[in-house]
């Protein structure tokens, strides 16, 4: 979990790097990244809940896999969707504070 966090995180901070690059409005860069991250993010995913179904049907491991299986989904949605915005309303705030501040950037 700690894993798939530090990613995430890595990746949306890469989102400045295309900011930087492409001169686009930080907003685009952040949906940029996410929409570019989302297939891989998706079938890692796919791929890890599909593996779970065979132990559903076992009497002993059921419970174990339907918490893996639910916490993989709502880990997944929560980094593709809650992260970006997350992180374009921190930098709005930032902005603001900066500019409240009166420091340049």
């Amino acid at each position: 979990m700690v894993l798939a966090i530090t990613a995430c995180v890595r990746t949306v901070i890469r989102s400045d790097e295309i900011y930087v690059s492409a001169r686009s409005t930080r907003l685009i860069a952040i949906l940029m990244k996410a929409w570019h991250r989302f297939r891989p993010i998706m079938f890692t995913t796919l791929a890890a809940i599909l593996a779970m179904i065979p132990l559903s049907r076992s009497v002993f491991f059921w419970p174990m896999a339907i918490a893996i299986m639910g916490g993989l989904l709502i880990a997944t949605l929560l980094m593709l969707l809650f992260l970006p915005a997350a992180y374009t309303v921190w930098y709005k705030m930032t902005q603001g504070a900066e500019r409240f501040a009166g420091i340049p950037g």
